[in-house]
């Protein structure tokens, strides 16, 4: 006898995960450029080696957040919701738990840069 175990699972439509793939490749981006004026400077910048850091880590953690979710929407199981008829991506609880974390870590490094007076929000 076989005993079936529930699993935990959820959904992130797709038009989403696309939208914040886009916005991560952005986000990437500006960390990125922003990281190579406080190193490539000649000018004394204020707080440059914690900004450097916040930077480095926002910058990785924004790419593996975008990276992850185009893993999902390629490789991952789609339903489609039966009242909007718009696709979704099934996500396992430890993807999940990925994906929160890259995003725990960017909000910190955000609210960190932030009291440097680096703002990443795209406006």
């Amino acid at each position: 006898m076989t005993s079936k175990t529930k699993s935990i699972s959820y959904t992130l439509s797709v038009s989403s995960a696309q939208k914040q793939i886009r916005e991560a490749g952005e986000l990437y981006i500006l960390a990125k450029s922003l990281l190579e004026t406080y190193l490539c400077s000649d000018k004394p910048v204020k707080y440059r080696d914690d900004a450097v850091g916040l930077l480095i880590d926002y910058s990785y953690n924004s790419r593996m957040y975008g990276e992850t979710l185009v893993g999902f929407i390629e490789t991952g199981k789609r339903i489609q919701n039966e009242k909007t008829g718009k696709e979704s991506i099934v996500v396992d609880l430890t993807g999940f738990s990925l994906i929160n974390a890259y995003v725990a870590v960017m909000a910190n490094c955000e609210n960190e840069l932030e009291t440097l007076g680096i703002s990443m929000r795209i406006h």
